[in-house]
């Protein structure tokens, strides 16, 4: 296997820059750093009001193509002529519409009107962010003739319901990787009907901190806790306004800080006023992430309350390694592939998804014995580094495209 090559990787995703998609930027910078080339093509552009940094410093968005076309609607079809006769002059665009050869996805006309953008660049391996991505875009394996990888992410399992199995039939068999980002979705997948020697385990790259382990955790009162979500039910923020208020009755001195914006966001913090703790927690909206960071190195513990239902679970919770690398101690629910990323008892604890109660106990032990707190936090922070930090998980997906391009 050829470790040291060059390589080029033409990544495939749906909206760029995203500022709530770190880990695909994460996967990007990740490449950049390790001497590779990248080439960006997104089907839209995303709001650059809030714009995370490293797509400055790495200049991302000179390496970024967008592709015409993307949106579902009346607009392809009024344009399918005139690409229709663009084939002509480049032949291998005629597979982006060979509904025989790469399923249902060539229906979405998303590589048809795209295709021909990307095979003006060079590329050794395409990596398709999101199941869906590499579903409409299956056909660029055999344009251009290199490997395809794809990166499942959690919202693929809840798209198509029962049809998923039938929707990725075709990328499972043709595309060369999936990528899993634990074993939740690695179980998740192989039911769906994705072979199991097609999927590669490489968690959601953490962005590498050069963070100090804190002995100064609950040091100081109010003990600050922190929660990093999107507002809405699933997240759960509203079981952790009932431990607030449990933990204020209980005579604990806390402040409570939501990170995030969504839905909910007005019946959470009318919960906040009912539950008569208004004055200690605090919603600060959607924030950069160097915002977001600030809160990290401020505060002493991080909860993340999620719940599964139907439409949602928690695949990963990369959140909660961003709390652990800057050496907070994690509360988090037993849902999902939560487990994995807390590995419970030692770098982090769980309690029981939607019970408040429990969740109170969690954190009532560690403000009671802040040094069991300190010593689960600094083990969070090197679980972090031994499993999530970008160079590890960049060296992993590297290593992948190298093994996929020997056996061509």
């Amino acid at each position: 296997m050829n470790t040291e090559r060059r390589l080029t990787i033409g990544i495939i995703l749906d909206t760029f820059p995203n500022v709530s998609e770190t880990f695909i930027l994460n996967h990007i910078t990740g490449l950049i750093d390790a001497g590779h080339e990248v080439k960006i093509f997104a089907g839209q552009r995303g709001i650059v009001d809030k714009i995370h940094p490293d797509v400055v410093r790495y200049r991302l968005m000179d390496k970024t193509i967008y592709l015409p076309m993307q949106a579902r609607g009346f607009g392809q079809l009024i344009n399918l002529p005139s690409a229709l006769m663009r084939m002509r002059d480049e032949p291998r665009l005629i597979n982006s519409i060979n509904i025989f050869r790469y399923g249902l996805g060539v229906l979405r006309l998303r590589a048809l009107f795209g295709a021909r953008y990307c095979i003006k660049e060079h590329i050794d391996v395409i990596h398709c962010h999101y199941g869906h991505i590499g579903w409409a875009f299956l056909c660029l394996k055999g344009i251009l003739g290199v490997p395809m990888v794809t990166s499942f992410h959690g919202n693929e399992f809840k798209t198509y319901y029962g049809w998923g199995g039938f929707v990725y039939s075709r990328l499972f068999q043709q595309g060369d990787a999936i990528v899993a980002n634990g074993l939740l979705e690695r179980e998740r997948l192989k039911r769906l009907g994705c072979p199991e020697s097609k999927i590669v385990e490489i968690p959601e790259p953490l962005n590498d901190c050069s963070v100090k382990p804190r002995e100064d955790i609950l040091s100081e009162r109010p003990v600050k806790i922190l929660t990093v979500a999107r507002l809405n039910k699933e997240k759960g923020v509203q079981y952790g306004l009932h431990a607030m208020a449990n933990l204020r009755k209980r005579g604990y001195p806390v402040k409570y800080t939501v990170v995030g914006d969504g839905p909910w966001r007005e019946e959470l913090e009318n919960k906040a006023e009912s539950l008569g703790i208004n004055d200690i927690v605090e919603f600060t909206g959607w924030l950069d992430q160097r915002e977001v960071y600030k809160y990290f190195a401020q505060s002493d513990i991080f909860v993340l309350a999620s719940i599964e239902n139907r439409k949602f679970v928690e695949t990963q919770g990369l959140v909660i390694q961003e709390a652990q690398i800057h050496g907070l101690g994690v509360v988090a629910s037993n849902t999902g592939g939560v487990p994995q990323s807390v590995n419970h008892g030692e770098a982090g604890l769980l309690f029981e998804a939607g019970n408040a109660e429990d969740l109170t106990a969690k954190l009532q032990m560690l403000l009671d014995y802040p040094e069991v707190a300190r010593g689960i936090a600094k083990a969070g922070m090197e679980y972090c580094k031994g499993r999530y930090s970008k160079s590890v998980t960049t060296s992993q997906m590297v290593a992948l495209y190298n093994l996929l391009l020997d056996k061509q």
